[in-house]
C-alpha cells in the first residue's frame, strides 16, 4: 500500500461568511469583528472581540475544522470583560513524502511516521507502546469544513452562540 501526501504548494486565501459575531443576555453584549489579515506566508483572521454588561461569566472562541464524520475543536481565546484581539492562522506544514507500507503494518511503525510529520506521540506508561495524547492535525486545506464561534457562559445554565463560516481556497 503507497501513499503521497504534499502539503499545498500555494498560499490559501481565509474568508469568512459573516461579521461580526454578536451575542447578549440581560445585560450583557459580546461581539466579535473578523477580518482577514495578510502575512508573508499567506493569510490569518483576526478576531477584535468585546464583552460588557452584566449576563456572561464568560466569553470564548473557538474554531472547528471537520471532514466528513471527524472534526476537532480549536481553542482560540477568552474574555471576561473588556476587550482583546486574537489571531488564527491555517496550519500548514511544508511536506512531500510518500508512505509505503504492507497491510500488516504495526501501530507503533505508522505513530512513528506521524512523529516524522509532526505529531506528538508519548510512550505508554503500563504497556510497551506509544499513543497520541489529543487529535493531531497534519494540515488544513479546501476541503475541510471551519465554523467560527462566539460562545457566552450565562450566569445560570446554558450558553449563547453567534458563528460564522471559513472557507480556505
Amino acid at each position: 500500500m503507497d501513499y503521497l501526501l504534499r502539503s499545498p504548494w500555494y498560499p490559501l486565501k481565509v474568508n469568512v461568511e459573516k461579521s461580526p459575531l454578536t451575542i447578549s443576555h440581560d445585560d450583557a453584549e459580546a461581539m466579535a469583528e473578523v477580518s482577514s489579515i495578510s502575512f508573508d506566508d499567506g493569510k490569518s483572521i483576526r478576531i477584535d472581540a468585546s464583552s460588557h454588561g452584566e449576563g456572561f461569566k464568560r466569553v470564548w472562541l473557538t474554531l472547528k475544522r471537520n471532514v466528513n464524520r471527524a472534526s476537532t475543536e480549536e481553542f482560540i481565546g477568552e474574555l471576561t470583560e473588556g476587550i482583546g484581539s486574537f489571531t488564527w492562522s491555517p496550519l500548514l506544514r511544508n511536506f512531500d513524502v510518500a508512505l509505503a507500507t504492507h497491510s500488516n503494518m504495526s501501530l507503533n511503525d505508522f505513530l512513528g511516521f506521524l512523529n516524522y510529520l509532526g505529531a506528538n506521540s508519548k510512550q505508554s506508561f503500563f504497556s510497551l507502546g506509544t499513543y497520541l495524547p489529543s487529535d493531531f492535525l497534519l494540515c488544513d486545506g479546501s476541503t475541510m469544513n471551519y465554523t467560527l464561534s462566539i460562545k457566552g457562559e450565562k450566569h445560570f445554565i446554558g450558553h449563547e452562540e453567534d458563528k460564522t463560516k471559513i472557507t480556505l481556497n
